[in-house]
Order: C-alpha cells, then structure tokens, then sequence
C-alpha cells in the first residue's frame, strides 16, 4: 500500500511541517535552476575502443599490445562550453584531434592529477583561438594502461593481455577525455554510444543499455548506451567470462559452481527491497553482476562488481552478503550533493553503510544476522575507538570530526574506519528505535525521494516524526560527544 504524503496524513500538523515543504519545493526548484544554469562542458560522448589490436603502434611505430588499447572519442561540447583543456590517463597520447572536419594543434604534457591511478594524468591543451561552441570535437588517442599501485594497494585498473580489462570513471582511470583537473566535481553527460572491441575469446561489461554484440574476424564487438551518466560511473570490464543470466540478471563470472545461482537470488531479492523501501535507481533496467578481481568490490549504476573471494565464500560468509547488499544499494539511496555540501560525505559514504544492514536485518533470518546485536557491537567497539584512539588492529585513527566536519577529500580517512561507519549506523539506527518500522521508512522515502540533502530541510524532516529531536540532531551530526549508555 503506498503512504499518502505527511502533509495530506496528518492535516493537523504544526505550520513548521508546512513550511518544510514549502521550503523544500522552493530548493528543488533552484536546484533545477542551478543545473541548466551551469551547463556541462560535453554534452555527448560516442566512444570508440579497441583493446589489444592485432597491430599496436604508437607515433608509427610497432609496440607490444599486452597493455595497449586505441580510441576515438567524438565529443558534442556545449554552446557555452569555455574548453582550455581535457585529460587522459598519462600513458596514453594523442594521435590527432579535429573540430569543424580539420585538424587542429595541441599541447600535451605529464601533471600530477591525484583523481587517476597513478597519480599521473595527461594534460592536453587547445589551440587558444579556436571557438569550440556548438561543435564536435573528435579525439584519437592510443597507449597503455600499466598496473600501478603509487596511489593506493587497493587500485586494481590495467589492461592485461591474459587477464582482461578492469576500468572505471574519473577518480581512478582516465581512459576517455575529461574536461576537469583532479578534485573537482564531477559532470554528468550523454554517453550515447559506446562501442568495445576485444579478442573473441573476452566479453565486454558496461553499465547502461546493452545494444547489440557480433564478432569479426576474432574480434568481440559490444555496444552500449550508459546514456546521462556521471563520469564516475562509466566502467568497463572485460575478461574470459561465462555468462548465468535469470531475468533481469546477468552474471559475468569465471568462478564456477552452485553459489552462482544463491547469488543471483539474493540480489533479486534485495533490488525488490530496496526499490520498495528505498527508491527506484535512476534507471530500472538489467543488473550486470561481474566478478572482480581483488578491491573490486564496485557499483557503477546497474553494473556491480564483486571479488571472486566474496562469490567462492557466499554460502558460508555473511560479510560476502553483506558485501553485495552493500555495493547493490548505492544506487537506491544516492541523492545528486556537491561536494562543498557539509551533508556530502554523510549522504554519499553514510547512507549506503547503514541501509544495507537494514535490508539484512529484514530479510535474514534473526540466527544469521540481527541489527539490534550488530549495532550493541557498533557501539562498544565506538566507545573503545573515541577512548583509545586506535581501532581494533591498534592503529592510529585519524582526529575524530564532527560528520559534518569531514569534507569530500577526506572521506578516505574515515570511510570503513571510523565515523562514516559508527557514528553515522548509530544515528541512524537511533532514528529507527525511536521512529518505528512504518514511521521510520515513510521518512527515508521522503527523504530520498525528495532529494533533501540540506542540514536545516533533514532537521525539518526528522521533527516532522520526532518533535523536540533537534538538539539531538544537532548532537549526532555536528559534536563528536560520547553516546551515552
């Protein structure tokens, strides 16, 4: 049964719960204004892609393809796109780049770009007195994709040869042209095509629309359509796969057994959970589960990566559960936030650590996982790191912030660790006793549905189910005070 609206439900309400959706009305309106204010510079990107051609070369000359991938993107830019300057991945380089059908000069040179793998990017310059408006651009670019591990033990992106390909978006692989430098906030464009070519004995995984697939002379070539994506998000993944599909599932894995098909069920049963008490994703579409290699536990929109250690261990491990609940339900409590929002690394890192331990608790049986157990634990083992300043290994934390205090460049020093785990599951579960079940999930409805990602509206929305809440809501998210017993 859906839930009417809290403003039609409860009539009697204070003026404070009117004016909260006065408010938030008049916040999503600006919002759409600020969106089609600041036009993005790519409006749309057709990718072409071939990795490990049967003749390498770069400049003219012959080169192993063990690592080697070519490229042509063509790049529709916006009426009021500014372009100075794009860039790749730092073991790539340009072969030529065109605008209005004639080539045109660059220059290219290494800079440190911290959003890419190796820390390392590709930075090409334009011809300054070219006028970019309304105008395709069209970009050939080839080169290599090394493993490097300079940033981080965690980054697994490379193209091998006997292994396959393994790249995500802007943040960790730069394999098509980006229009920002490091750090900033990312953009959304239309990827309207997206053709891949690989060796026939691979197959080829993206997130979005799967358009067809055909091979040529031993070659494997897979289109798709990720259609308005974050550049976060485009990931490709190819490897020697098999392939499981039941309905709108399909799993891409090389791991062989029984547990393929537990896993496929148990994700079907979480996306009809989520979708009803969660949101709908963005875009409802097939789920493409694709098994990774170490780290690559990732969701990129419909497509989700989970490690082969996290598939072999299913049936007996609920932390592989709990992985795949976790990376499945970022796309069902993502709300578009800037990063100089406060409420950023709350919403982005926060949410999916606490609500898929929701999802658990409600559909597994109380014997194999129970959140009032788990979350007593959360708080004994937070107590111990606020005292100790140390987690469980004995290491050193990082100085504790208040929530609100950790900024987006930061969330690496607390995610999984410390705050974005504990102090966020606590509030929020916190939220959940006193609300109640039926009340508790109306208001993350609303919440996620009405995309309230500002301090003040969250605060509203709480009271608007636990009057007198805002001195605790200000205790949860802006202090770093002891919880008492």
């Amino acid at each position: 049964m859906q839930h009417q609206p809290i403003f039609i439900r409860h009539r009697t309400k204070t003026i404070k719960t009117l004016m909260m959706y006065k408010k938030l009305l008049i916040t999503s309106i600006l919002l759409l204004c600020i969106q089609i204010s600041h036009a993005q510079p790519a409006m749309e990107m057709n990718l072409s892609v071939e990795f490990f051609p049967q003749k390498a070369a770069l400049y003219g000359y012959s080169v192993s393809n063990k690592h080697f991938m070519n490229a042509r993107a063509r790049i529709r830019l916006n009426a009021d796109s500014q372009i100075q300057a794009f860039y790749l991945h730092s073991e790539l380089r340009i072969d030529s780049i065109m605008l209005k059908g004639e080539t045109i000069k660059y220059q290219t040179g290494k800079v440190p770009y911290r959003y890419n793998y190796n820390g390392l990017a590709l930075k090409v310059k334009l011809e300054p007195t070219r006028s970019f408006k309304n105008s395709e651009l069209i970009v050939f670019y080839s080169g290599f994709f090394h493993p490097s591990k300079v940033r981080s033990l965690s980054d697994y992106m490379q193209i091998d040869k006997s292994s396959g390909v393994f790249l995500r978006g802007y943040g960790y692989s730069l394999w098509f042209p980006v229009f920002i430098s490091s750090n900033e906030d990312a953009y959304t464009t239309n990827f309207q095509r997206i053709s891949i070519t690989v060796p026939e004995k691979f197959s080829c995984v993206l997130n979005g629309r799967h358009l067809e697939k055909k091979i040529i002379h031993s070659k494997r070539i897979s289109t798709w359509n990720p259609g308005y994506k974050n550049i976060k998000n485009i990931q490709v993944v190819a490897a020697p796969f098999q392939k499981t599909a039941k309905k709108h599932i399909k799993f891409y894995h090389q791991t062989d057994g029984k547990n393929k098909s537990r896993v496929i069920a148990f994700i079907d049963s979480l996306q009809n959970f989520y979708s009803n008490t969660y949101q709908e994703p963005d875009q409802n579409q097939n789920i493409y589960l694709v098994e990774m290699p170490e780290y690559g536990n990732i969701t990129a929109g419909n497509m989700i990566g989970i490690t082969t250690e996290v598939i072999e261990n299913f049936n007996s491990s609920l932390s592989a559960r709990a992985t795949i609940a976790h990376e499945l339900v970022h796309a069902y409590v993502h709300m578009p936030v800037q990063k100089s929002n406060p409420m950023y690394a709350f919403i982005i890192e926060g949410f999916p650590g606490f609500f898929h331990l929701y999802a658990l608790d409600q559909l597994l049986p109380e014997k194999e996982f129970s959140l009032k157990a788990y979350m007593k634990k959360i708080k004994a083992a937070y107590a111990k790191k606020q005292n100790t300043g140390k987690d469980r290994w004995n290491n050193e934390l990082p100085e504790e912030k208040p929530i609100l205090a950790i900024q987006a460049d930061e969330i690496g020093n607390y995610k999984d660790r410390f705050i974005l785990n504990d102090r966020v599951r606590l509030f929020l579960y916190d939220l959940y006793l006193k609300m109640g079940k039926k009340k508790f999930e109306i208001f993350i409805k609303q919440v996620l549905n009405g995309k309230i990602t500002q301090y003040e509206d969250f605060a509203d929305a709480i009271t608007a189910f636990l009057p007198g809440y805002e001195q605790q809501v200000y205790f949860w998210l802006k202090t770093t005070d002891p919880i008492s017993t």
